[in-house]
């Protein structure tokens, strides 16, 4: 897989919505890897394969799962990491359990410090709503 067609297939992910439905031409041009890689590093859960081969299945044609978990695994490297689980975990995010066990727990120690900022952030605009609201009725 060269940078070119991962920077073409994450460019295209991104317009799609979650890249769980693909057309015809998309199945027929498909790097099951590439794709595999994407959702990976995504932190989509491995059932995106089976939502892909079956859109694919309907054009008679078929998905590379070794490819695709291949894409996946590498992909999980990127994303099982501290800071992601922050990232994830500060905007609110759902984790999918995907982390393999041996990245799982870092992963899993910034998703909770993310989900601490979270919340505080909700409580702090919470508490702002009601301060305008009272400055509103006096």
């Amino acid at each position: 897989m060269t940078i070119k067609t991962l920077t073409a297939t994450l460019i295209l992910c991104s317009t799609l919505t979650a890249c769980s439905v693909m057309n015809q031409q998309e199945c027929e041009t498909a790097n099951w890897n590439a794709l595999g890689y994407v959702d990976g590093s995504q932190g989509a859960a491995s059932s995106q394969f089976t939502e892909r081969s079956s859109a694919c299945s309907e054009y008679n044609v078929r998905a590379d799962f070794a490819q695709y978990q291949a894409g996946y695994q590498k992909g999980l490297i990127n994303y099982c990491t501290e800071s992601k689980g922050f990232y994830v975990g500060s905007r609110g995010k759902e984790y999918q359990g995907v982390c393999p066990a041996k990245t799982a727990s870092a992963f899993l120690t910034g998703y909770h410090h993310g989900q601490e900022l979270y919340q505080l952030k909700q409580e702090l605009n919470q508490a702002e709503q009601e301060l305008r609201r009272r400055k509103i009725r006096s």
